[in-house]
């Protein structure tokens, strides 16, 4: 009972993986893709902590409790980065409209 379970959660998180990649290509169905994405990954995440295979959940408490990219004292992500090249990717839009 248990394996099928686990292979029905892998499928469903399959499932929904493609169909919330294949939402992205539209911009209007864009949040509904990633929210279709996420449940994806939360399938797959209870399917493989399901399975009998995993003996030792300290490691997965550990990394609940405290992330890795805050351990090693290094941001994983800089948003900064992301709105400079927001902002340079709308000038660029903007020169090209007014020709």
């Amino acid at each position: 009972m248990r394996e099928y379970f686990i292979q029905g959660s892998y499928l469903a998180a399959s499932i929904l993986f493609i169909l919330g990649l294949r939402s992205l290509t539209r911009p209007d169905k864009a949040r509904r893709g990633m929210q279709l994405a996420a449940a994806g990954m939360l399938f797959a995440v209870i399917g493989t902590l399901v399975s009998h295979q995993i003996v030792d959940y300290r490691w997965i408490a550990a990394g609940l409790v405290r992330p890795v990219d805050e351990s090693a004292g290094v941001p994983l992500f800089d948003f900064h980065q992301v709105t400079a090249g927001r902002t340079l990717a709308d000038l660029v839009q903007q020169a090209k409209d007014s020709k």
